[in-house]
């Protein structure tokens, strides 16, 4: 399952009859009721914790500096998530992948933007939208 995601290749190169767990049926099953955003920032915030207490991680940064950035992508097939935006895409669509890295290097966390949204403003959106939720 992780690596079909991981590669995007879909089911069917990691589909094996015969063997439970890779038959096409379980793993749909994982991923309609594991794959949400909310079980993958769990695993992220663990996969983090565990490289955070490596040797050599140490050796990089204790984990209290952080950086972020977007990298800009053209997105070849119809998707709900990309936009125009000639200045970064040409007439094509495209998104923006916005990511988060400690100085352990590390992924803290990861955002997908539309192509057509201002970096800056989405952010500060996200972030106002969180702690409003925060308060309820």
């Amino acid at each position: 399952m992780l690596v079909s995601k991981a590669c995007n290749i879909g089911f069917e190169p990691v589909v094996q009859s015969g063997i439970a767990a890779l038959e096409y049926d379980r793993l749909t099953w994982v991923e309609q009721n594991y794959f949400r955003k909310e079980t993958l920032d769990l695993a992220r915030a663990n996969l983090v914790e565990f490289h955070s207490k490596l040797p050599l991680t140490q050796k990089w940064g204790n984990g209290d500096v952080s950086s972020a950035d977007g990298m800009r992508v053209v997105v070849p097939v119809k998707s709900s998530n990309s936009g125009y935006n000639s200045k970064y895409f040409g007439t094509k669509k495209g998104v923006t992948y916005y990511d988060y890295i400690s100085d352990q290097f590390s992924e803290i966390n990861a955002t997908l933007i539309s192509g057509t949204i201002r970096d800056s403003l989405y952010l500060i959106c996200q972030k106002r939208l969180k702690k409003d939720s925060l308060d309820l």
